[in-house]
Parts: C-alpha cells; structure tokens; sequence
C-alpha cells in the first residue's frame, strides 16, 4: 500500500521550487487501490485486482527514493530521525485507529473461538512484522483452511514499513561514498533489485508460500521505483536539448496510456494461480514505471482521466481505504451472523468509503502535520500506541485461552459423537483420556500425524513413513493408512483399531496429493509434479512391505481437468487403477468415502454457540453436492471395499456437533481429532471384518 504523503508526491519530480501535485501518481493510487477493494468484495470480477499492491509497492520505492535524494542533494546529508519521525507521523495514527476499531468488533461480534489467532495478527500488525507471520502459516497446510484474519492487509503495510526503516540507511552509505549519486547509486539500486528478484523466483520455483508475502522477494518492486527516482534526478542534472523536448511532446502520453492499459489487462488476466512476485510480476511493475516516467504533462484523454475530481480524491483517500476495506468485509458478516450477499456487499463499499474520507480528514490530515520539528516524544507516543494496541490484543486473546470447554454430553458416561452409533459400547468404561473433549477453538483439534515428521508438504516429494501400534514382528496384521489429509483425518480412529487389535500401522500422508494413478493429470501445476513422485515412491514402498490391507480416502476438491465431466472420467480411471494395482501385492483394500462440506457459515455458528448440541446444520443436499468419485470408482473394482459413513453423519441435514463432540474443524471439513476417534468402533468392526473376509 503506497503511503507517500501528497507533499512528497508534489515534491518527488516537480521542478525545484514547484509545488505542483503529479495527478498521474495520484491516479495510479486510486486505481490500485480500486483494484485491490474490487477484487476482494469480487474476487470474479477483477481476478488480478491484488496487483495494485505491485504498483502500491513500486510507487513508494520512487516517491521515496526521489524525497531522500532530494534531500541529501539540498542538505548535504539525510536526517534519518526526522525522516522515520515523519514516517511515524504519517502512518501510525491511521492504522493505530483500525487496529483500535478492529481489536473492539473483535471482542463484540466475533465469537471467542477466533480471537487468540485474530488477535495475534492485530499485534504482528502493530509491531509491523504481519507479512512475516503470514509467511510462517503459508507454508503450514493446516492453516490453509483457517478463518481470514480482519487485519491479514497490514501484511502489505508491514512491507512498506520494513522498506523505510532499512532502504534509508543504505541510501545514506551509498551516498557517503558517492555524493552526486551518479556512480554508484545507480549500479547499487539495479543490483539490490536484481538480487531480490532472483530470489522470489527461486521461492516460486520451489512452490514457496511464503515467497508472497516476505520482504526480501518484494524488495525488487520497491527498487524498481526507486531506479526510476535515481535516474530521473540524475537526468535533470543533465542538459537536455531541443530535440529531446520535442520527442518529449509525443513519447510520454504513449508511454503513459500503454502503462494503464497494461495494469487494466493484468488486473483481468492475473488470477490467484498466477506466480506473484516472480518474473511474470515485472509485467505490471514495468507498466507501472513506465506511468510515472511518462508523467502528466500532457494533454488528450489521459490528462483528463488523471485530473478528474473522484480519481484524485480516491488517489488521496487510498491509504485509509485500503485500511478499512479488509475489516469490514471479514467482520460484517460476523456482526450480520451470515454470509455477505451482493447488497452487503455494495454496502460494505459504500461504508469502506465513508470511513476512508472521515479517517483521512479527521485523523490522518490533523495528526501527520505535527507542529514542530520531529522529537524524542514522537517515538515514544508511537511506542506507546503500538504497545496500548499489542497488550490490549494479548489480553483479550487470553481471556479466550482461559475460556471453560465446550460443553459436551451432560453425563460423561454417555457415549461421545460416534461411539452413540454402536449399541453394545459401554461408555462408562471407555478411557476419556483417549478420547480428549474438544475446547472452543477447534481449529486446534488436530492429530498428531498431521506434523513435519509425518506430512509431506504439498510442495514436497519426499516419502515420510510413521509407524504406530504393535511392531512389525509382533503384529497380528500390517495395515497402511494412505493419501492426502482427507485420508489421514481418519489417523485418530485407525490408530485406536491398530492398538486394540495388535496390528502394525504404517502412514503415507502428503497434504494436497491423492493417492491415485492419474496423478500426472492434476490441474494443479504446482503440486503435479511432486505429488507424481511421491506417488510412484510409495507405490513401491508398499509393494515391497505387501501389507495385509491398505486404507485410502481423498478430497473432492482435486480436479483433473477444467472439464467437469472429463475431470470426474480421470478421477475415477485413476484411483480404479491404482487399486487394482494395490490388489496385485496387498491383502485388501478398502476406500473410505469422502466427509460431507461445511462451509464458514456453519463454522461461524459452530463458534458462537454455547450449548453441547448447537443448531448449526447444512443441508445434506448441499453438503454432499458433489460427484460420487470415489463410489463410481470402486465400482469399477469389486474387490474393494468401499465404506460410506456419511449415512451417519447426515440424515437430511448434515449436522456440525454430533453427541457432544464437534466433527469439523475448517471449511475444508477435516474432522477434529476428538470426532475422529469416536469413529474407532464403527471404523473397527468394519475393518477387521474385512482382513477377516480375505483370510489375514
């Protein structure tokens, strides 16, 4: 998000003494900034409208570039407090004020359940480091499916923050050993960009998620910018002829019309699968550059679109926009207890706006213009802001740490979530340490085997194997859980059947990689390839064990091709064929039938409820809307055994808390842990019969 003040964008190119505002700047700024809102209330509309943030990002890099020469060039030096000062000044009371706002909606409207992972991003934001912690979750599958955080935007903010506390320094060594700028300013600027790029291209190339979000793969944006204030001022201190302010005339509204009908084209071409930041990104980054070099001094429908009254003030209001788009549109729908419809939607626009212009006006404008020079007060009132924000954060995520259970069946002598399905089970004698009660927060209710030792990474090829139950030697029968995590969220009731009838339990599990033959045709190009290899590899790890019986599940969500039909034709020739290749060297197969779809708003329920049955249900036809892969699949192969439990789970609602015990922890519908477990009698019998039946 640019955060230039409008009097560097006045200051940043204008002849010496001007004070005249660069509307193009401006201009780019709104149409960001419109962009990035658009997008993200109509993510379909404008797939590719997150590139405003590149354009943001390279609009800071020149603005601030050009100030700090500027005033090296009239000082003889760079005032690095009073620089950082007018930072603070700028920026702080703005975000203070929507973090504040945000930390309030949080404790009314938002259920307890999200408040320690929403509030533990409002203090990575206010401590600015919110891109590095959503750098650290964007490589963890688990929390792929997790809530939006109301305050994930400020992982931008933290970027731009980070670049002005360090890119000043380096401009005041670069100047000290070049005062004109001209040797090694230059040549030093290119490099650093040079650099960074490189680096977020190794990060894409290595499917990094982080690589979007961390300072050191964007750096090469702000750089590009920041090239362009270096060369701009190096030229100004050049003679310029007749000749060149004559091609002048013509070049620059060229230049300038091909930069925003560049940035229009990404903005509907780019989607979400696109490889931001790596190389492809110079397309708009380019465009961007060639904008601001093209200026405003010019006439015809460009001038005029930049000097229009609404895009100028939406360039003006553009930082406070960006700030309260994100909340508002994560938050309303909690205060509204559903789904945001196109109504609330254009509302939430409508109020983005209106407290774009009354934070702008009231708090930005009145507070950035301090009276009198930067002092030691300015950092300690910021310092003092930012830990009011942090510790407020802290201590209401606490009060949601210390929260009761969820209450669960009155008498723990009932029988938890599915262990009410089987008549003969005591639950008086069954041990509750084994089967722990879910708390509020179920996001948390995670099995043990989902951790590094045990998961291969959607981006990873290596086979990691996890042994449980009786060894190898000792077993009565070797089974094999495998797939991706819709096969190991069974992990929980498998492993409790593997202790209790002394088998040996061998896991494959690698996240977002069904465990199938057509593999190679995954749309997914960032997964293909790895998932292909890991295949292959534990096809012949089992053929080599020949376990007894092998288990396998998979998520509906894997698409073969864009094609429905011929993705659901792939899907089902592709795990027919690998069962029937399993058939060839292991006792049994059986394929569990995949969990029904949940969706936020039954999650959100799910999280504001306090009873132990809450009425947060999905309608089955809904949930289960689907193509029956897995079922047309097994088919095809008679020798597998495949097991549906969704008769149990749905009737004519599929219903999120069964007997006590939640069943989902994420939209994504992984059961919890607790849910899973309680599965152990239903999953057993049927197991076991079936390693009977084949004669193990």
């Amino acid at each position: 998000m640019v955060t230039a003040t409008p009097a560097e964008v006045r200051t940043v190119s204008a002849p010496r003494g001007s004070t005249r505002v660069r509307t193009e700047i401006q201009a780019l700024r709104a149409i960001a900034v419109g962009a990035v809102i658009v997008y993200h209330l109509w993510p379909d509309a404008l797939p590719g409208g997150y590139i405003g943030v590149d354009v943001f990002f390279v609009v800071s890099g020149f603005l601030i570039t050009g100030h700090l020469i500027r005033e090296h060039g009239k000082h003889g030096n760079i005032n690095l407090p009073s620089f950082w000062g007018r930072r603070i000044r700028r920026l702080l009371p703005s975000a203070i004020t929507v973090l504040t706002a945000t930390v309030i909606a949080v404790f009314l409207v938002v259920p307890a359940a999200y408040w320690e992972s929403f509030l533990r991003e409002v203090a990575a934001s206010a401590l600015i480091v919110e891109n590095w912690a959503l750098a650290a979750s964007a490589v963890d599958y688990l929390a792929a499916d997790g809530a939006a955080s109301p305050v994930q935007h400020f992982w931008s903010l933290s970027v731009e923050e980070q670049f002005y506390l360090a890119w000043p320094v380096l401009l005041v060594a670069l100047l000290a050993m070049d005062r004109s700028g001209h040797r090694i300013v230059v040549p030093a600027i290119a490099f650093v960009g040079v650099a960074s790029l490189a680096h977020a291209w190794v990060l894409i190339d290595q499917h990094d998620a982080a690589a979007y979000f961390v300072t050191t793969a964007r750096a090469w944006e702000f750089a590009a910018g920041a090239l362009l204030a270096a060369l701009a001022m190096r030229s100004r201190d050049e003679a310029r002829d007749h000749r060149s302010r004559l091609l002048a005339q013509w070049w620059r509204p060229t230049l300038g019309i091909a930069g925003i009908s560049v940035l229009l084209f990404v903005f509907w071409e780019f989607d979400s699968a696109t490889a931001v930041p790596g190389p492809v990104t110079l397309v708009p980054v380019l465009a961007t550059v060639a904008v601001i070099a093209a200026g405003d001094r010019h006439v015809g429908p460009l001038g005029r679109l930049y000097r229009l009254p609404g895009v100028q003030w939406l360039g003006a209001v553009s930082y406070t926009a960006y700030l309260w788009h994100w909340p508002l549109i994560v938050l309303v729908p909690f205060a509204l207890k559903r789904d945001a419809d196109a109504i609330t939607l254009v509302a939430i626009l409508v109020l983005t706006l209106v407290m774009a212009a009354a934070t702008h006006r009231l708090v930005e404008e009145r507070l950035r213009h301090g009276r009198g020079p930067v002092t030691w007060r300015t950092f300690v009132a910021a310092a003092a802001a930012v830990a009011t924000v942090v510790t407020a954060a802290w201590v209401l995520a606490q009060r949601a740490d210390d929260g009761d259970a969820r209450p669960l069946a009155a008498n723990q002598e009932a029988c938890l979530g599915a262990q009410s399905w089987t008549e003969e089970l005591d639950c008086s004698t069954v041990e509750w340490a084994d089967v722990e009660p879910a708390r509020t927060g179920v996001e948390d209710d995670v099995s043990p085997v989902y951790d590094d030792e045990c998961r291969t990474s959607p981006v990873q090829s290596e086979v990691k194997t996890c042994e449980y139950g009786a060894s190898e030697n000792t077993a009565d029968a070797s089974v094999v859980l495998v797939g991706d995590s819709h096969a190991a969220q069974w992990f929980p009731a498998i492993e409790q059947v593997a202790l209790q009838q002394n088998w040996n339990l061998t896991v494959y599990f690698k996240a977002a990689c069904p465990f199938t033959d057509a593999a190679s045709q995954l749309a997914n190009d960032d997964h293909r390839d790895s998932c292909v290899e890991w295949n292959d590899e534990v096809l012949q790890r089992i053929a080599r064990s020949k376990p007894d019986l092998v288990v396998t599940s998979a998520t509906r969500a894997h698409e073969f091709a864009e094609d429905s039909s011929r993705s659901e034709a792939l899907a089902v020739d592709g795990y027919a064929e690998r069962w029937e290749n399993l058939l060839e060297v292991v006792g049994s197969v059986v394929v569990l039938e995949d969990t029904p779809q949940m969706d936020q708003e039954q999650l959100r329920c799910l999280a504001a409820s306090t009873g132990p049955e809450p009425d947060c249900q999905r309608d089955a036809t809904e949930a289960l809307a689907r193509p029956a892969v897995l079922g047309a699949a097994a088919d095809t192969v008679s020798e597998v055994r495949y097991l549906d439990v969704n008769p149990s789970l749905c009737d004519s609602k599929c219903a999120t808390v069964i007997s006590g015990a939640v069943v989902y922890r994420d939209t994504s519908s992984h059961m919890t842990e607790t849910f899973a477990r309680t599965l152990a009698p239903w999953l057993g019998t049927r197991l076991a019969s079936t390693l009977v039946s084949a004669g193990s």
